[in-house]
């Protein structure tokens, strides 16, 4: 019983480790998009809160697009 539970604790643990808001799917779809289309990338990219962004590394790819953004 000791081992399942271990597993169990371990899966959890990886599983929660690499977790993404739910703005990611959008920031890594306004990256495709935004060389063509840079009036709609900005539209989508100031609808999301950067407050809601969970890691360091969606506030830097958000951070970045606008960036991007702001060039085209």
């Amino acid at each position: 019983m000791k081992h399942y539970i271990s597993i169990i604790i371990l899966v959890l643990c990886l599983v929660s480790c690499n977790r993404h808001s739910k703005h990611w799917e959008t920031l890594m779809q306004v990256e495709t998009f935004i060389v063509q289309r840079p009036d709609s990338a900005l539209a989508v990219l100031e609808r999301i809160d950067a407050e809601e962004l969970s890691s360091k590394e969606e506030k830097a790819k958000h951070a970045l697009l606008l960036s991007m953004d702001c060039m085209a």
